[in-house]
């Protein structure tokens, strides 16, 4: 069964939300002596989206699928000024927490 946007992006969100599991630079990366792995925003989204190991990289997903929907909200969702999600998420000085309210207020946005 196909995830909802908003199932996709509960996941994605819980993902990048965990104690260690946000990064930048990188859609993710393993830690290798815990073996965990940190996503940045639009690497959590991938992998929300994907089965298995394997990230579907976002220029796979078929047009007006729900995970096309759900990075549109998470796109709307970015502060004004800001119209693409990887480059928000690398900006120095970035934070998990600023992270993961992105995809609250997404969230919020696509639940209405």
């Amino acid at each position: 069964m196909e995830k909802s946007p908003s199932q996709i992006l509960q996941e994605a969100r819980a993902l990048v939300a965990a104690p260690g599991g946000w990064t930048q630079r990188v859609y993710r990366r393993q830690d290798p002596a815990t073996g965990q792995f940190a996503y940045c925003a639009m690497g959590a989204l991938m992998a929300a989206v994907s089965e298995g190991d394997e990230l579907l990289f976002y220029v796979q997903w078929p047009a007006r699928s729900p995970a096309r929907a759900a990075h549109q909200a998470l796109k709307d969702a970015l502060p004004p000024g800001h119209d693409q999600v990887s480059p928000w998420n690398e900006r120095n000085g970035r934070t998990q927490a600023e992270v993961v309210a992105l995809y609250d207020r997404a969230l919020t946005a696509i639940t209405k």
